[in-house]
């Protein structure tokens, strides 16, 4: 069972507008659509049919703008002690959670199972946000930093920080 935003692309801008207006500016929301552009080719919307055949069965269920901001708010409810949960986010997330059983329950190839992801997302990709995983991380840029001015001379290349390579190798 796969849920995420409809190919539809007004829905989307839809949802990242109303973003931008909780978000109070146009950058906001132009950087929400350039990072939906650059992880299109990610999607698995985009790569599905050609690995149907070599891989799990799967369904795609269109995520509702106003279930997607419930999970966002749960997600910093839960991880980030932000008080934005209200009591009808709460009933909203249990009637998305039966409305995905009544899904599995009701598709035979699901019967034994299903992993439910969103889209280019998947519920092991949400790691606990802490200070001590952000001090972390900026440290080792910085150490992949000083190593790569010292080896400027030698190995040839920039050193950009901003890069996805630098990024990923700071992470931790």
């Amino acid at each position: 069972l796969q849920g995420g935003h409809s190919s539809n692309s007004r829905e989307f801008v839809a949802y990242a507008a109303s973003e931008s207006t909780m978000a109070g500016n146009d950058d906001y929301l132009n950087s929400r659509l350039e990072k939906q552009r650059r992880h299109h080719p990610y999607d698995v919307e985009s790569w599905y049919s050609a690995l149907q055949p070599h891989t799990f069965p799967t369904k795609f269920v269109p995520l509702d703008p106003v279930d997607a901001r419930r999970i966002i708010k749960y997600y910093r409810h839960r991880y980030t002690n932000r008080m934005e949960l209200k009591y009808l986010d709460c009933v909203g997330l249990k009637n998305l959670e039966r409305t995905l059983d009544k899904i599995l329950k009701g598709d035979e190839r699901f019967r034994s199972g299903a992993f439910i992801r969103l889209s280019t997302r998947s519920p092991k990709d949400g790691a606990p946000y802490t200070n001590s995983l952000t001090s972390l991380y900026e440290k080792r840029l910085k150490q992949l930093g000083a190593a790569a001015a010292a080896a400027k001379g030698k190995a040839g290349g920039t050193w950009d920080p901003n890069s996805a390579n630098t990024k990923a190798a700071a992470g931790v």
